[in-house]
C-alpha cells in the first residue's frame, strides 16, 4: 500500500495496519486517517500444561492453600483491541468482548497471531458484546484517526481447584491473572472516596463563606458540574 506524503509529495510504502510513521524522505511525522476492519485471529499459547499446572500450585502455597488441582482446561477468550489518536499521542484500549470477564486487561501480550480455523473454534469462547457498543464509546471520547480494530483470542488455562473457585493463568505470558481483579477494584474505591470527598469539602466551604442563597446555588451547581465532568476525564484516562 502507498500514500503520497503531503509536505513533499513523496510517495511511501506502508504496511497494512501503520497507524503513525515518518516520511523518509522529509521527516515528516504522518498520521494514517483510514477505515480500518475488524480483524479476527488466535494467539498461540508459549505456555504448555504441565508449566501452568506448576505455576498454579506455585500460586495456592503462597497463599497457604491446600486445594488442589480438579481440572484444567486451556481457552481462548475474546477481547477487542484497538489502537487510535487522543491529544497528539496513539493510544492501545483493550476490551474484554464477554458481559462477564473473570478479569481485567489493560494491554494485549505479544505473542504470534494465526487466523481462525473451522477446527478450532470449539474452544474459543463467543463474543458477547459487539464491537459497535466500543466504537461509539471511543466516539464520546473525541478518539481521532482510528488505526487498528482487532477482535483477539488470548489463550487462558482455566484451573479449577477443590473448592470450587477458579485460577485463570496467561498462557501467554505464564502470569495468574486472577488476582488482578481485586486489585482494581480497591484502587477503584480509593479513587472514588478521595473524589467524594474533596466534593463535600467544597461544598461545605462554599456554604459557609458564601451569604446569599442564591449565589452559593450558583456556585454549589458550578461546582458539581466541574467535579464530575473531572471524574468522568479520570475514568477514561485510567479505564
Amino acid at each position: 500500500m502507498k500514500i503520497t506524503c503531503p509536505q513533499c509529495g513523496a510517495d511511501i510504502d506502508i504496511q497494512p495496519r501503520s497507524l503513525q510513521l515518518i516520511c523518509p524522505f522529509c521527516n515528516t511525522p504522518l498520521i494514517l486517517k483510514k477505515e480500518p476492519v475488524l480483524e479476527s485471529y488466535r494467539l498461540e499459547p508459549t505456555c504448555e500444561e504441565e508449566p501452568a499446572i506448576s505455576f498454579a500450585k506455585q500460586f495456592l502455597i503462597e497463599k497457604n492453600s491446600k486445594d488442589a488441582i480438579v481440572k484444567k482446561e486451556l481457552l481462548y477468550l475474546p477481547f477487542y483491541r484497538f489502537l487510535y489518536e487522543k491529544r497528539g499521542r496513539i493510544v492501545e484500549k483493550v476490551f474484554s468482548a464477554l458481559r462477564s470477564p473473570p478479569f481485567l486487561l489493560f494491554t494485549i501480550p505479544s505473542g504470534s497471531m494465526v487466523p481462525i480455523k473451522e477446527d478450532n473454534k470449539e474452544i474459543l469462547m463467543k463474543p458477547e458484546k459487539n464491537v459497535s457498543l466500543f466504537l461509539e464509546k471511543m466516539k464520546k471520547e473525541k478518539a481521532k484517526s482510528l488505526g487498528e480494530m482487532l477482535l483477539l483470542y488470548l489463550p487462558f488455562w482455566k484451573i479449577t481447584i477443590s473448592s470450587g473457585e477458579t485460577i485463570w493463568l496467561d498462557a501467554l505470558q505464564g502470569k495468574i491473572v486472577t488476582s488482578n481483579v481485586l486489585k482494581a477494584q480497591k484502587r477503584t474505591g480509593k479513587l472514588i472516596k478521595s473524589l467524594l470527598t474533596g466534593f463535600f469539602i467544597l461544598l461545605l466551604v462554599e456554604g459557609i463563606a458564601v451569604s446569599s442563597s442564591i449565589l452559593r446555588f450558583l456556585l454549589q451547581g458550578v461546582t458539581a458540574i466541574a467535579f464530575f465532568y473531572f471524574m468522568r476525564r479520570k475514568f477514561n484516562d485510567e479505564y
